[in-house]
Formats: C-alpha cells, structure tokens, sequence
C-alpha cells in the first residue's frame, strides 16, 4: 500500500475512533432509557441503533483495508465488509424514509436520540451505501492489480480467539467509553461535590481508547530492539497508570459513595438500569488486564526467542 494512502487510512480511522463511540454511547443510552420507560418505544430508535452497527463496521473495515494480513482476508474485507456496509445503509435509509411517510417521526429533527436524529443517520445510511459500493467495485476492478501478500503468520485459532473475538471486543468497549467520556463532559460535576473520585472515572474512561490508538499507530507495526522497548515501557506505564487510577477509584467511592450515583449516572447508563456497578469493574479490568496480558505475553514469547538462539 502506497505511503500516502496508509497515511490517510490512518488517520481516517483514528478520527472516525471517536465518532463510532458516540454512536455507540448514543445507541445504548437510548436503548437504556427506553428499556426503562413504563412506555417503550424501540421502533423509534432503531435507525439509531442501525447507525452505531454501521460505524463500527466501517471502522473495522478501515483497519482491515490498512492492514491486510492474507488474501483471503483482504476479498473478504472488500467484498464482504463492502456488503455489510450497503446493506446496514439501504436498511437505515429505508427505515428513515418508511417513519418519514407514515409519522412515526414528527420531522426529521426529532431530536428523540440526538440533536440530529434521525438526519443523522440518514446521512450515515448513504454514506455506508456509497462506500459499501465503492469498495466492492475497487476490488472487481483492481484486484489483479494488488499486491501480493504472504500467508497470514498466526495460526487459525490465534487469529479467531485474537483477531476475531478479543480484539474486536476490547476496540469496542474502548469506544463506547471514548464516547461515554466525550458525551459526559457536558454533564461534569460542576459544583465539585465529587471531583476526585469523578476525575479518576474519567480518565478510567479514556485509557483504553489511548492505548488502542498508541498501539495501532506506533507499536504494532515497529520491529526489533524498537518494538521490544515500545512494548516494555508502554505496557508497563499503562500498567502503572490503570493501577493508580483504579485504587483511586476504589477507595475514593468507598470514602464517597455517593460519587458515582450523583456524578456517573450518565456515563454507566447499564448500571442503574439493572442496579448492579458493571461500568466501574469494567474499566477497572480494561486498565490492568490488557497490558498485563500484552507484557507477559510478549517477555514469554521474547525468553521463548532468546532461548532458540
């Protein structure tokens, strides 16, 4: 892939990290209030779940057309993600336009979800049509052109349990606190009645999204000595960071236990929907066990390396 290209994928991918965490807030907060209303109305925001679907897809399709690790995975990324994408946007744009005619939107700025809804995700709905389309017709029409690529170097159930289910799951979590953090900071304590113990939740909040992004576009593709002290220092001030952040957190809701149902309630949306404090354990395990993993992982596989020379 020509330099310029991976560098505007790059970015593209890194702008777009946060926009799909909003969606995604936006989506399961809706879904919250309506699941809580003694009169639900699911049809009414499910364009709006539509489009979280949509933008997370597209980001995923981003990162694999950046990075393509077979050609097996590079087709099914074109093809494959290119028909996902028209289909989520044909279903949005129909959807939007069936409420429209028949009045189960008063106006296309309704507003019930977001500002925009449900222009929002009227727009995203072309837009996931136009590019579904796009890289379908790239790939017919350029694929004897592409370069080659070599076999994938993990074995299959590395890349299923890694590639497939763990990463993917981590990207998203990340990025639904990365809109959780952006979205909040509307709603931050402004008298400070709670501000330690709110302040260390919020960075709890923005840690993953840093760490996907750092890991992405400055350790992942480096090598040698360079990529051995990425990973060891890197893991080891996340490590560090998540550690301190966490018994922060703690023990400040333990000597404020009124912080989180006071400051948090927008931020853990689930858990006051089913009274239990998912969200704070959540991001407890999302700073520690991550860049434990990546650590142990890579100082194993590294004592494996040094001990066949």
């Amino acid at each position: 892939m020509k330099k310029r290209l991976s560098l505007i994928l790059s970015l593209g991918e890194a702008l777009l990290f946060p926009v799909v965490g909003l969606a995604l807030y936006d989506a399961i907060m809706a879904f919250v209030v309506e699941a809580a209303s003694t009169v639900p109305e699911f049809p009414r925001i499910l364009p709006l779940l539509l489009m979280g679907v949509t933008l997370v897809v597209l980001w995923f399709v981003l990162h694999a057309i950046r990075r393509p690790r077979s050609p097996g995975s590079r087709k099914a990324t074109y093809l494959g993600g290119g028909a996902v994408l028209l289909l989520l946007g044909a279903s949005t744009v129909i959807l939007d336009m069936v409420y429209a005619f028949t009045g189960t939107f008063a106006s296309l700025l309704e507003s019930k979800a977001t500002w925009l809804y449900p222009i929002d995700t009227l727009v995203v709905g072309f837009l996931a049509d136009f590019l579904g389309a796009f890289l379908i017709f790239f790939y017919v029409k350029k694929d004897k052109g592409m370069p080659e690529l070599s076999p994938h170097p993990w074995p299959l159930w590395k890349r299923i349990v890694l590639g497939y289910v763990l990463f993917p799951l981590y990207t998203m979590i990340a990025m639904f606190f990365a809109g959780a953090f952006l979205l909040n900071l509307l709603y931050f304590d402004r008298d400070f009645s709670h501000f330690g113990v709110t302040l260390s939740f919020y960075l709890l909040m923005i840690l993953p999204s840093v760490s996907v992004l750092l890991y992405e576009h400055l350790i992942r593709d480096s090598e040698g000595v360079r990529r051995f002290n990425l990973i060891l220092r890197g893991g080891s001030a996340f490590l560090l960071t998540g550690i301190v952040l966490s018994l922060w957190g703690y023990f400040g809701s333990l000597q404020d236990p009124y912080a989180i149902s006071d400051s948090l309630v927008n931020a853990f949306p689930l858990d006051f929907l089913i009274s239990k404090a998912i969200g704070p354990i959540l991001l407890y395990l999302l700073a520690l066990v991550p860049p434990l993993c990546m650590l142990l992982s890579f100082l194993f596989a590294k004592k494996k390396e040094d001990s066949h020379v």
